[in-house]
């Protein structure tokens, strides 16, 4: 990998607006879109464009539904990758934005 790939935010939930609930996209799907010029609380996180759209091409981030603080203050965001990127689950540090030792196995259930 020529650049790390991925990365996660933390964003306060005062930046978002949940009404009607439980998201509302016309509001907050442009403030995890695009750069620090466009707004964007995932790249003001990362603090500098440049690693933001390195590690994040798509320049979207989507809520994960977990929340980042013991409080519920903050919501944590990852990057919506629309373009190819390994994420095999090879226990190797492949070089993403996760410390080997944060990773996690994940199971998705899928019907066919």
């Amino acid at each position: 990998h020529p650049h790390k790939a991925g990365i996660r935010a933390e964003i306060s939930v005062n930046e978002l607006d949940f009404d009607p609930a439980p998201y509302d996209a016309n509001k907050n799907d442009d403030k995890l879109t695009g750069t620090i010029v466009d707004g964007s609380l995932c790249a003001e996180y990362v603090g500098d464009d440049t690693t933001f759209v390195q590690r994040c091409p798509s320049e979207r981030c989507l809520l994960t539904g977990r929340n980042a603080t013991d409080d519920g203050s903050k919501l944590e965001a990852c990057c919506a990758w629309d373009t190819p990127v390994v994420m095999n689950g090879d226990g190797d540090d492949d070089g993403d934005s996760v410390p080997q030792h944060r990773e996690e196995r994940i199971v998705i259930p899928t019907l066919f």
